[in-house]
């Protein structure tokens, strides 16, 4: 199997999730490294909270991809 229909077996709602997921992550660590700097705890836990439910759905994604172990 070739790169091309390897790379084209990704379904592009999974590529949603995995790129609005990693800028979400962006944002979430910059807020939470803002937040905790300004001695705002609870902000920093929502933070905490939103990139971990991101990095969830990331994995779960990533999971539910076929692999093609006969390259």
């Amino acid at each position: 199997m070739n790169q091309e229909s390897r790379a084209s077996s990704a379904a592009p709602r999974d590529v949603v999730h995995i790129r609005l997921g990693s800028m979400v992550l962006v944002f979430c660590f910059a807020v939470g490294v803002v937040s905790a700097l300004i001695h705002i705890w609870w902000l920093t836990g929502l933070a905490v909270l939103a990139a971990l439910a991101t990095a969830a759905d990331i994995w779960r994604v990533v999971r539910r991809r076929p692999t093609d172990d006969a390259s």
